[in-house]
């Protein structure tokens, strides 16, 4: 399932397998009119729960390709893990690599939710996660292990940004201890956590080479040796935050709308630049 699709999609290959009957498909596009794979067929499916619940109708985009194999590779130990305990998954080889056949959209994900429906998934029907469904297997994790690992579990919670993470501390072995307690709680779930990068050379020299994020080699600009964390870039070296500032539209004639997506364009999350993007919203409002 994807919350982010608005669409469902089918692979060539199951609907022949269904022996299903398709038709003409009408035109769609993504987001802000990116272009999306051709499709010229769409087939009507009926979802058959493993419950009493009604069936559910789903009409579907047909596809050569929906996305490469999941997981990326083999999820070892994943079935031994406490939440998984006296549970039938819907798809037997969850934790095997295995194809995208099947993604259910937003258009029926509500009524899949709210039925509570436990529809029938073999290796052909797998499907894919959301950014929620990734959250919530980080939030069982420090569940599940937040006795024996309770501050990594708190970290887990609270800095964890989808499969970021964002954390700190005030001292060096602190900073230790808390790299040494995340990377033995996420081994329970045979996770690796890569891409290290601190402003401390001291911590990283604790940290295997190959789990460090890459430092880049072509340096074009100041930003480029910086790590970018939900807009802001963070200069490691420096211990310094920027923000890239956008290329303004050049109009002769600006109107409010695009004064309005100039405004936009300076992602500002925590509002540390507040003072001057305000600036410019007051001069929005008079206008």
């Amino acid at each position: 399932m994807d919350s982010g699709s608005t669409l469902s999609f089918v692979t060539t290959k199951l609907v022949q397998r269904l022996k299903a009957m398709i038709r003409k498909s009408t035109s769609f596009t993504g987001i802000s009119q990116t272009s999306v794979p051709t499709s010229r067929y769409q087939v009507d499916l009926d979802l058959i729960p493993n419950s009493d619940q009604p069936n559910i109708s789903v009409r579907a985009i047909v596809l050569d390709r929906i996305s490469g194999d999941l997981p990326g590779f083999p999820l070892h130990g994943v079935r031994e893990q406490p939440f998984l305990q006296g549970k039938k998954p819907a798809d037997p080889l969850f934790d095997q690599p295995g194809s995208i056949d099947l993604l259910f959209g937003a258009d029926i994900l509500d009524e899949i939710l709210l039925q509570g429906h436990g529809t029938s998934a073999n290796r052909m029907t797998r499907v894919t996660s959301s950014p929620f469904l990734a959250t919530q297997v980080l939030r069982q994790l420090a569940h599940d292990n937040q006795e024996q690992y309770p501050k990594a579990a708190y970290i887990v919670r609270n800095h964890f940004y989808v499969d970021d993470c964002l954390t700190g501390a005030d001292t060096l072995e602190d900073a230790i201890d808390i790299r040494t307690n995340l990377c033995e709680l996420f081994s329970h779930a045979q996770m690796v956590l890569r891409k290290w990068k601190s402003n401390s050379q001291s911590l990283l020299q604790t940290i295997p080479k190959k789990l460090r994020e890459e430092e880049s080699t072509q340096l074009i600009s100041p930003l480029d040796q910086c790590l970018k964390t939900l807009g802001i870039h963070w200069n490691t070296r420096t211990d310094c935050f920027h923000v890239a500032t956008p290329t303004l539209t050049s109009d002769d004639h600006p109107t409010k709308r695009k004064i309005a997506s100039d405004v936009a364009k300076t992602f500002d999350l925590l509002g540390w630049f507040s003072p001057s993007i305000i600036v410019i919203k007051i001069i929005l409002q008079k206008l």
